[in-house]
């Protein structure tokens, strides 16, 4: 993608547009889930890292609230069960080794997640 693309592709969402209060909203709900949820160590910071990278390639957050759920107990559940999918629509385009990376990354246990020299090694990075 070449500049602002990817700004057009979230722009065009019509089905759930993503706000800027939505995106203050999400941070702080993850923010805490992340507090409350996991060992904060190199292991939290690669599943911190993960939700960067499935943003980044896709515009939108993995465990972003199903429409009309804005709770942070319903998002602490998402993040807990590692409830994300890949819809087609946005991920059709993202290679395979991508997706297993950032989910490798989203596991749930941080002693199964994806190491720093693993991702290191990963051509997609």
């Amino acid at each position: 993608m070449e500049g602002g693309e990817l700004f057009n592709r979230i722009e065009k969402r019509n089905d759930n547009p993503y706000t800027e209060r939505d995106a203050a909203r999400y941070i702080w709900m993850v923010a805490q889930a992340v507090y409350h949820l996991h060992a904060m160590d190199i292991a939290c910071d690669i599943w911190s890292m993960g939700v960067i990278m499935y943003i980044l390639l896709c515009g939108y957050p993995p465990f972003f609230p199903k429409l009309g759920e804005y709770s942070s107990s319903s998002m602490r559940n998402r993040i807990k069960t590692g409830d994300y999918q890949f819809p087609d629509v946005e991920w059709k385009n993202i290679s395979q080794e991508a997706r297993s990376t950032i989910q490798r990354m989203l596991t749930v246990n941080p002693a199964n997640r994806i190491t720093i020299g693993e991702i290191l090694t990963c051509s997609c990075i």
